[in-house]
């Protein structure tokens, strides 16, 4: 907008968000559950994608990354949160590198109770293609991100993932680096869930919710009118 010459002063940063409040009260209730122990029969971290199963997303990444951390004896489970035309060849894949078992295509789901339970309970939201407010709904609920570096492919709300504490960021189409951040990430949570749970809700709680939109705009109108 300032190449378009509007006046840097005139010009103010505002967040996209979600149901910030329903959010943060479902989760206040929240105690870690076993929805993922009784569907997989095995205590081993969860790796979550929600959204649209479109080609777009590039989710075979996700796929072909659990089948090289398998031969190197690091093991996940894998949730697809969605439907959409890739359900079917994702199918296919997860057939064809023997992970049937440790791939769960969950369906479209819209209950946002339902909805926390998953994410809550997930290690690690993972997009290897371009992300938006999918980052919201993750953080809100205290888990990581991790997709690609391109920043300028992904939505504004990108901007929350605070590097290292509340997710991070692989090359591009790059399954090797994908598989090195998926393992650390398995790694740190181990032993940090709690911690990084808590960097997780920060910068969501504190920007991307109604209460600080409604005080960044009500500071704009006051400026405007009264200086």
């Amino acid at each position: 907008m300032i190449e378009e010459e509007y006046s840097m002063s005139n010009l103010h940063v505002i967040y996209n968000y979600l149901d910030h409040e329903n959010q943060y009260n479902l989760r206040q209730k929240q105690v870690s559950g076993d929805i993922y122990k009784k569907h997989f029969q095995n205590n081993d971290p969860v790796v979550i994608f929600i959204g649209r199963l479109i080609k777009e997303k590039k989710l075979g990444l996700i796929i072909e990354s659990q089948k090289k951390l398998t031969e190197q004896n690091v093991f996940f489970n894998t949730v697809f949160i969605g439907s959409g035309e890739m359900e079917q060849p994702l199918r296919d894949i997860s057939c064809e590198y023997e992970l049937v078992d440790r791939v769960w295509f969950y369906g479209s789901w819209y209950e946002e109770q339902q909805i926390e339970k998953l994410i809550y309970n997930a290690t690690l939201t993972i997009s290897p293609g371009n992300i938006g407010l999918t980052t919201i709904h993750s953080l809100v609920y205290g888990t990581p991100v991790i997709t690609h570096s391109n920043i300028w492919k992904h939505g504004p709300e990108i901007e929350a993932i605070t590097l290292g504490e509340a997710g991070d960021f692989f090359d591009e189409d790059n399954v090797n680096d994908i598989v090195i951040k998926i393992s650390l990430w398995i790694k740190q949570s181990q032993n940090k869930r709690e911690t990084i749970r808590m960097m997780c809700y920060k910068k969501v709680d504190l920007y991307y919710n109604s209460d600080f939109q409604i005080k960044l705009l009500k500071s704009i109108l006051e400026w405007e009118f009264f200086g």
